[in-house]
């Protein structure tokens, strides 16, 4: 039987939770999920409105590929042979460090500037209530140089009287003073500072930092965002962002100009080193062309006249175009060698098309050598005055394009845009977007800690769950509330706890009669009248349930005992207002006669021995067998008694006990009790040879996850009496 209840347990834990059941479990947390959302979306509300704003400043370029004249073999073939897409190298060139450190220096950006303040809350402060409308108070610093030990070291800046200033060391220790807008520097010259305006009030306190140069074009990496318009465009849009939307602006201008800058730079240079080249190798080319010239007159003088076939011209065509090609490349080759290793691939590929272009030159060779000796000597001697006079005129005439573009080059880009911010609306924080960040992490953090608790910690939301171990449920106690009871203690009756609940009618109330009938009805069949309460652990509600269930059957004209059997933490005798002395625990110690010990209380019908002085040993007290007797002679002067026991899996007092009574009950509660606490308290039962009755539900709240729920699990009364 208890097989096949955890086998039915399991199979059912084992089901996925379909969405029905997920959208339930949500409405029944929605406070919860409501809760936790609700603080993420402030948190990020108010994170919104304190952060530093951040102005973006755009621009856009355009990158124009080079025309095959303009452009060296390297430059047209080395970023295929490295497989790298121009876009991405642009992007690594627009950020490299000669593009930025160029920004660096001109603006000054590895020097900040901010007025001293207050920590954590100081920046907000100055930026909405002091130096938001008076930006142009910040010193402008056009120089400061430090040692190494205070880079990037927080730096006082005091204002004095007629632009007076006086620079400390985060120590306080005065490194320099002067008077803006000359220069001061130290006595040791380790330190100089130069400001070009001070507008600042006299006494006003700045922080001054000077970073190293390297942190500095970071940050600036950081910043700087490029995109490509649409892929192989070369149109690239630049965007940057800082708090001062002016800086923003300067800053993009400096990139850019620094880019545009290096781009001529780069391709005038690279034209110069072309240039020298050939202009070296031109004087050399011009006498190989003369000398070919030389000895093909002087071959024909000796030889006279030699017929050349149309076969033999065209062999000889195709010879001079081979050559020229192969020279063309060796040309290339060289001048790829003054930049290069021969295992770059751009050099590699040189190298296979002059080996495949000899190949095809050494076929036609051999077809030439076929020919008589004559006109092979003539080919030959023709093949080198056209193959030098054709490279001769590419290098002079390349010579010429140089030197055109190294006195008239612009450059392949061009500025489409200039930067322009938007000193109105900051790009960051967007406060719609950073409120709905934080309102969909907030959901979703609170339904995932519902899941995870809801996994981890599995608790019984239903009746059919305590049924399905075996444990038939008797009752169903639905949810109360403070408000929902008052005591029958007379008027001004000191308790710390309600002692009934409110109301003929209430659902509460109706589910404890229901409890009532059913024992009342079952005792007559048991060996006595006293009955058992307890729970698996504590905060269950068993005392609760004592003490109502007690005064509930005492009004229906049964004279009834409320038994505090928890000798270790009972505080029944609180709520009605009683003392705890001379109790339970002093009648089994034979130091109090079982009637002596019993006090009535201000319920009519309802007797209440409470636990007494607290002993060292309860459980050993339990095991005497003075317990028999005392319960067998309060079952014979109540009609009923009501025992409450303490915790069953924290002690064995309810065991003990409740091999004495006629019916033992279990309080569960809703959503707290856990079922393997259910199946370890029936495991406990059953070892002791001890018969568990049923259980009590109680707590039990009206859930959409949950099959039975407040309005199924218990009647609830709404058919009430209408007085007139």
């Amino acid at each position: 039987m208890r097989t096949e209840n955890s086998s039915n347990r399991s199979e059912e834990d084992g089901q996925e939770i379909n969405p029905v059941q997920i959208l339930a479990i949500v409405i029944d947390n929605w406070r919860f999920i409501a809760l936790i959302t609700g603080l993420f979306g402030a948190l990020a509300l108010a994170y919104a409105l304190s952060a530093r704003p951040l102005f973006e400043a755009v621009s856009m370029l355009e990158v124009e590929p080079k025309s095959p004249g303009a452009a060296s073999f390297s430059e047209r073939h080395e970023s295929v042979a490295l497989n790298v897409p121009p876009a991405i190298a642009q992007t690594h060139v627009m950020k490299s460090a000669a593009v930025l450190g160029a920004a660096v220096d001109a603006l000054q950006l590895d020097i900040s500037v901010r007025p001293k303040a207050i920590p954590i809350i100081g920046e907000f402060l100055s930026r909405h209530f002091i130096f938001d409308a008076n930006r142009d108070e910040l010193p402008r610093i056009e120089l400061l140089d430090v040692p190494k030990v205070l880079r990037d070291k927080p730096l006082r800046l005091l204002v004095g009287q007629d632009d007076a200033f006086q620079l400390l060391d985060p120590r306080g220790r005065e490194l320099l003073s002067g008077i803006a807008p000359h220069g001061a520097q130290s006595s040791d010259d380790d330190v100089q500072l130069k400001i070009s305006r001070l507008d600042a009030e006299p006494g006003s306190e700045f922080v001054l930092t000077k970073e190293p140069r390297l942190a500095a074009l970071l940050r600036l990496q950081n910043q700087l965002q490029i995109d490509e318009v649409e892929e192989g465009s070369g149109i690239f849009v630049l965007s940057i962002t800082d708090a001062d939307p002016e800086r923003a602006v300067n800053i993009l201008a400096e990139v850019m100009k620094a880019y545009v800058a290096q781009n001529i730079e780069r391709a005038a240079a690279d034209a110069s080193s072309r240039l020298e080249f050939l202009t070296t190798e031109l004087p050399a080319m011009r006498a190989k062309l003369e000398q070919s010239e030389l000895a093909l007159n002087r071959f024909q003088t000796q030889a006279g006249s030699v017929d050349i076939s149309l076969e033999i011209e065209g062999y000889l065509n195709q010879l001079v175009a081979l050559d020229s090609k192969i020279s063309a490349l060796r040309l290339q080759q060289t001048e790829l060698a003054s930049r290069f290793t021969s295992e770059h691939p751009a050099y590699q590929t040189l190298v296979n098309q002059i080996e495949s272009l000899t190949l095809e030159q050494q076929s036609l060779a051999r077809k030439i050598g076929t020919l008589p000796e004559t006109q092979q000597e003539l080919v030959r001697l023709s093949r080198d005055v056209k193959v030098n006079n054709e490279i001769y005129l590419l290098m002079l005439n390349r010579a010429q394009e140089l030197e055109v573009m190294r006195n008239g080059i612009a450059g392949n880009v061009h500025v489409l845009d200039q930067p322009v911010a938007d000193t109105i609306s900051p790009a960051w924080p967007n406060r719609k977007l950073v409120v709905l960040g934080g309102l969909v992490v907030g959901f979703g953090l609170a339904l995932a800690i519902v899941f995870i608790r809801r996994k981890l910690f599995p608790s019984i939301e239903s009746i059919d769950e305590i049924e399905r171990l075996g444990l038939p449920v008797l009752a169903a106690v639905p949810m109360f509330s403070a408000k929902q009871l008052e005591g029958v203690l007379g008027d001004g009756a000191p308790a710390k706890q309600p002692a009934v609940l409110m109301g003929a009618n209430d659902p509460c109330t109706e589910a404890l009669r229901s409890l009532r009938t059913c024992l009342r009805l079952s005792l007559p069949n048991r060996r006595n009248n006293l009955i058992m309460l307890s729970g698996p652990s504590p905060a269950v509600g068993k005392s609760f349930i004592s003490l109502n269930f007690a005064v509930l059957a005492a009004r229906a004209g049964q004279r009834v005992l409320l038994i505090d059997a928890d000798m270790r933490r009972g505080h029944l005798h609180e709520a009605l207002a009683l003392s705890e002395e001379n109790g339970f625990a002093e009648v089994l110690q034979n130091q109090s006669n079982v009637t002596a010990a019993i006090r009535p209380t201000a319920v009519e019908n309802l007797s209440f021995l409470p636990r007494g002085k607290p002993p060292l040993w309860p459980a050993e007290l339990l095991l005497e067998p003075i317990l028999e007797n005392v319960l067998q002679r309060v079952g014979e002067l109540f009609d009923l008694v009501v025992i409450d026991t303490p915790p069953l899996l924290a002690v064995s007092d309810a065991l003990i006990i409740g091999q004495h009574t006629g019916i033992n009950l279990m309080v569960l509660r809703f959503d707290f009790t856990a079922a393997r606490e259910v199946e370890l308290v029936l495991r406990r039962f059953e070892q002791n040879n001890t018969e568990l009755h049923g259980a009590i539900f109680n707590s039990v709240e009206e859930r959409t996850s949950t099959r039975y729920g407040y309005s199924k699990s218990c009647y609830r009364l709404d058919y009430r009496t209408v007085h007139s």
